[in-house]
């Protein structure tokens, strides 16, 4: 997971390439990898195809928020409507 949030594709596919747990829930919001990967529009799609291409969840809406919502449709929902989030809403999903 830390390897999605810091951008390290290098590590990235060193872990999945020796069998790193792709639907793997962390201890803090519950949030895959998956998840993690789709949550910011600035994110390298590379991880998150990899990881779809590795078996992960697709549609695992596992996390601490209440959204529940598949990380592909919200990393869609971020890029499609970002420009017309309010700035509440926009604040809120960049904390996710």
């Amino acid at each position: 997971m830390m390897s999605v949030m810091n951008q390290d594709l290098d590590l990235f596919n060193a872990l999945i390439d020796n069998g790193a747990i792709v639907n793997y829930h962390n201890t803090f919001g519950g949030e895959t990898p998956l998840i993690e990967a789709c949550s910011y529009k600035q994110y390298d799609s590379n991880f998150a195809k990899k990881l779809v291409e590795n078996g992960a969840d697709i549609n695992d809406t596992t996390c601490s928020t209440n959204i529940h919502i598949s990380p592909l449709i919200f990393k869609h929902y971020l890029v499609v409507f970002k420009d017309s989030l309010s700035a509440t809403t926009a604040g809120f999903l960049k904390v996710m």
